[in-house]
């Protein structure tokens, strides 16, 4: 089973102009959330840009004095990182390697654990093309960056989902759940 976990605003950016996407509120029930979800996967799938930004974050991310961070430090350090690129990895995070959307297939065969795909909308989108996704898990963040980097491209291809459940956080996110219909769907847009 593979599923992206990734957070949007309400008007489906995952950045904002600048690139930043701390544009949400983190709390107890955010905390625990994330604990929960990295307590259930078996690995993880990330853009190469997102690899990057996060490669020299979690490394140290337990020595910050942060108790939910060190405890969230544990298994990003611990689990497999794959990550999708076509250009040499060199790196020091441990567990970490460069795949292509052809062996993540093969790697997503034998998993004996869900994959979570956290970060990267290229990758995402790679992931879904590949009919890879079984699962949207979407945390809609309760604000509207009117501008930033989409979720999705507008080219991307219609696609069915199935609301699965939503789940109301504390701090108002909404965690909506959608299985992923790998049936290429026709294009009735005008």
């Amino acid at each position: 089973m593979m599923f992206s976990h990734i957070s949007t605003s309400v008007d489906g950016f995952i950045n904002d102009r600048d690139g930043d996407d701390s544009f949400f509120p983190i709390d107890g029930s955010f905390m625990a959330h994330i604990d929960s979800m990295l307590a259930g996967i078996g690995g993880m799938v990330f853009g190469r840009r997102a690899f990057d930004q996060l490669a020299t974050f979690w490394p140290k991310a337990g020595e910050m004095g942060d108790a939910g961070l060190a405890r969230q430090a544990e298994p990003m350090n611990r689990l497999p990182k794959y990550v999708l690129t076509h250009r040499p990895l060199e790196t020091a995070w441990a567990a970490s390697q460069a795949v292509t959307v052809d062996e993540l297939r093969s790697i997503k065969a034998e998993a004996t654990a869900p994959i979570a795909v956290f970060a990267g909308a290229d990758a995402i989108s790679s992931v879904l093309e590949a009919g890879l996704l079984d699962q949207f898990r979407l945390l809609r963040q309760p604000v509207i960056l009117g501008e930033g980097i989409p979720l999705f491209a507008r080219n991307s291809k219609h696609r069915c989902l199935k609301l699965l459940k939503a789940d109301v956080l504390a701090t108002g996110a909404i965690l909506e759940t959608y299985e992923v219909d790998n049936v290429s769907q026709p294009d009735t847009r005008p």
